[in-house]
């Protein structure tokens, strides 16, 4: 964010305007978004209801929606209050790639649960939503995010944005949906989202067919898109891994991992990777006076960073090789993620034990692969990040 934007404002309406906006954003995971919708719609109906009415009463009387629902092909648009300086940006004042994700999942989770539709004198969601799910959950299968070179361009607000959720249609047990959110002065989306979703049974965790009713409501109503399919891939056996054990706030209400915390188990290994070589060449050309050392636990005797660091990752079976990202850098992280694609195959829960597993590829200068992968080697998640070239930086 550009705070010279904020400060040239003389309008104080417009900073009083800018303001309200931040709060409305730091109260959407509440009410309408993330992991904690489903908390509100099945555990606490009643109570979610009131909670999402006088959140829409909010939202009216402070901020127009200009929520609007297309019947055939069916989408809907409306606009959101946009990003949150101190919520989605990085220590490096750049858009957090896991803080966009869950962004992302917010504004579609909104148009998914908002009653914009009126249909046999009831309002409903424009994908029916909150029926669907009343007898079943939904996990996310595969999605994919691209962000355009304007999300990391300072000089363009992102508050409020104008989103876009369409129905991309619908298997046996699956529907897929895109998200595009724009800024107010271009048509080019920022963030582009497509996601595969599948509506599984809460008790066996196994998918569920569509209902009838539901194929009948959406038949032939698919705003065109490409059938998206993101499967998985085969780990080389030189990759920089490292263990972590799954804590309560990695999960979501689904009682599982979630699908935004494999990506940060994945950056966080990857910046590990790139500190641990940092040092490794930092100490090759220090005396050993001037190496960065600290007190073990014990107290008893000094040992550097990159030995820490290299301890932390010998607590597992896996064997760590920083050499697998030869061409990743930290400058290359500041130019900004291009674009994620993630296939979630299995579930992982609150104690499991995950193995992360970064590489690159031949080729793939400017990409990153990831597998988690439970203890007995398979696969949970996998995904590919990309970004951008140093000339595509702005």
């Amino acid at each position: 964010m550009n705070y010279s934007y904020i400060k040239s404002c003389n309008d104080m309406e417009a900073m009083r305007k800018v303001q309200t906006l931040t709060f409305l954003y730091a109260l959407v995971p509440y009410f309408h978004g993330g992991p904690h919708i489903h908390f509100f719609v099945f555990k606490h109906l009643k109570f979610g209801f009131r909670i999402r009415t006088l959140w829409k009463e909010y939202l009216e009387g402070t901020f127009k929606l200009n929520f609007k629902v297309n019947d055939s092909p069916r989408f809907v648009t409306y606009t959101n209050p946009g990003l949150n300086y101190f919520h989605d940006y990085d220590r490096n004042g750049s858009p957090d790639l896991v803080r966009l994700m869950l962004y992302s999942v917010n504004a579609e989770t909104f148009a998914d649960r908002y009653p914009g539709l009126q249909e046999d004198g009831e309002m409903c969601s424009y994908i029916y939503w909150d029926k669907l799910l009343h007898d079943r959950t939904s996990f996310v299968a595969s999605t994919e995010f691209t962000f355009s070179r304007t999300m990391y361009d300072e000089t363009v607000a992102k508050w409020p944005l104008n989103v876009k959720v369409s129905f991309g249609g619908m298997g046996s047990t699956s529907i897929q949906t895109r998200l595009q959110i724009c800024t107010q002065h271009s048509s080019e989306p920022v963030i582009t989202k497509v996601l595969k979703l599948v509506t599984v049974d809460r008790q066996t965790r196994r998918p569920m067919a569509l209902p009838d009713w539901y194929k009948k409501k959406l038949q032939g109503k698919d705003d065109k898109m490409p059938d998206f399919k993101f499967t998985g891939f085969k780990r080389p056996l030189r990759t920089y891994a490292r263990r972590v054990q799954i804590v309560w706030s990695d999960t979501d209400s689904n009682n599982h991992t979630n699908f935004s915390s494999y990506v940060q188990f994945g950056l966080d290994t990857l910046r590990l990777a790139l500190l641990q070589r940092d040092l490794s060449t930092c100490q090759k050309t220090e005396s050993p006076n001037q190496a960065h050392n600290v007190i073990d636990t014990e107290g008893t005797k000094t040992k550097t960073l990159t030995e820490m660091v290299s301890a932390a990752n010998c607590n597992c079976d896996v064997q760590s090789n920083v050499s697998a990202i030869p061409w990743m850098t930290k400058d290359l992280l500041t130019n900004g993620v291009k674009n994620l694609k993630i296939c979630y195959m299995r579930e992982s829960v609150e104690g499991d034990m995950l193995d992360i597993h970064i590489w690159q590829e031949p080729g793939e200068e400017f990409k990153v692969r990831g597998s988690i992968e439970a203890l007995d080697g398979k696969a949970i998640c996998q995904y590919i990040i990309e970004y951008f070239t140093p000339t595509a930086h702005l």
